[in-house]
């Protein structure tokens, strides 16, 4: 879903926040259809974070204001209009995953990998769950 960045880039959080409401609907139609197939994985991220979003429950805390349809309302602010070097987290679904915190081999430190190890862990977990059965 590039035009998350694209949104961020220009600091859009409304058009921000309709992109990641189609990213997850496109991820709840992709799990939907995986059901409990085994020789799926699906890995969900982003290549770097954009905009610096900083997000506070007390909507006095900062001058942008957004209201959820449930009537929560939170403040925000934007810190770039660039990249920063935030952390992005990576999502993984899969019938045969159970605990992607057991990565003793990836050094791991606190839930922290490297994103070249995305692809390795993933073919690890992959081949030792369809291999094992």
């Amino acid at each position: 879903q590039a035009h998350v960045d694209k949104f961020s880039h220009s600091n859009d959080f409304d058009g921000a926040v309709k992109m990641v409401n189609s990213l997850n609907d496109t991820v709840e139609t992709v799990v939907s259809w995986v059901g409990n197939r085994k020789d799926t994985l699906i890995l969900v991220t982003a290549d770097h974070e954009t905009g610096g979003l900083y997000i506070d429950a007390n909507e006095d805390l900062y001058q942008n204001k957004y209201t959820f349809v449930s009537n929560k309302t939170f403040s925000y602010a934007w810190t770039s209009g660039d990249h920063t070097p935030s952390f992005v987290k990576l999502y993984c679904y899969s019938p045969i995953l159970e605990d992607l915190t057991t990565l003793d081999s990836y050094n791991v430190l606190e839930d922290c990998i490297k994103n070249v190890d995305v692809f390795n862990l993933s073919k690890k977990y992959v081949e030792n769950k369809l291999y094992a059965e």
